[in-house]
């Protein structure tokens, strides 16, 4: 199913947002955790190109390893963060 870019991705942004401000952020975290499921479920909408979308995915799924496997660093997660949301920054 096509996900809702305005919803899911404007959430992420938002998350991540959050997390690169602080990577304690609970909200920040069930916020990203959640959306970031949709994401890598849901099919690309209308107007994406395959490219970009894969990138979107990749990185979404690369913090989300860090806030879910014990070892990152709070400098990590909140690097990888930044980068997630300066990269939904063009979407948003």
């Amino acid at each position: 199913m096509e996900i809702d870019p305005d919803r899911v991705l404007g959430g992420l942004f938002v998350a991540s947002d959050r997390l690169a401000r602080s990577a304690s952020d609970s909200r920040g975290v069930l916020t990203f955790l959640e959306l970031a499921a949709e994401l890598d479920d849901g099919a690309m909408p209308f107007g994406f190109e395959q490219p970009a979308w894969e990138r979107m995915r990749s990185s979404a799924a690369e913090l989300t390893s860090m806030l879910t496997v014990i070892g990152s660093t709070d400098d990590e997660v909140e690097t990888a963060a930044a980068s997630m949301r300066d990269l939904l920054r063009l979407w948003v």
